[in-house]
């Protein structure tokens, strides 16, 4: 829909609760988006490939993050993740090379494949208690990663599915009450 938009920022009208498939699909110049606050999903490759996009804040209101939605967003840095978000799809910021931490929710149980893929930039990252699976590939080549913190127990990490964590440089998980290696 705006896949040729050439604007530097956007604001997306109060009445819009979803943005739908590839709606800003490469639009290379969008740096400053603002969503509105009844935003509820934010559908596949939503934001794919907004090379420029820096600024955008997720509404607490959105409760979906589609596959894609945000992949190949190199220039976002901060990124804030409401506490209402249930679903993140795979590779959702995978090449977000400038993104420097981010905070999972207490709403998502898994971390889906690639979906921190090639966050080179990427320092670190606060899990909730709540995820008991990590997807493969979710940190492969997060080449900054050095701090991972677990807000649950060491013996709900070690109960965890993970893999692959080529290219972390981090060798330990913090957790809630002591520390795993990785």
């Amino acid at each position: 829909a705006f896949s040729r938009y050439k604007g530097e920022s956007i604001t997306i009208p109060d009445t819009v609760t979803v943005i739908n498939d590839c709606v800003f699909y490469n639009c290379i110049w969008l740096k400053t988006v603002v969503l509105p606050d009844g935003l509820t999903k934010i559908s596949d490759n939503a934001f794919f490939g907004c090379e420029f996009l820096e600024n955008i804040q997720i509404p607490q209101s959105v409760t979906f993050i589609g596959d894609h939605a945000f992949d190949g967003c190199v220039s976002i840095t901060n990124l804030t993740l409401g506490e209402n978000l249930t679903h993140i799809g795979v590779y959702a910021f995978s090449g977000c090379g400038s993104l420097l931490s981010i905070e999972i929710p207490d709403g998502i149980t898994d971390i889906g494949y690639r979906m921190f893929e090639c966050c080179g930039s990427l320092e670190s990252i606060t899990i909730s208690a709540n995820v008991t699976s990590i997807g493969q590939y979710t940190f492969y080549y997060c080449t900054s990663l050095e701090t991972i913190n677990y807000k649950g127990t060491v013996d709900a990490w070690k109960k965890m599915r993970y893999r692959n964590w080529t290219g972390v440089p981090a060798t330990k998980v913090i957790c809630s009450d002591g520390e795993v290696n990785i």
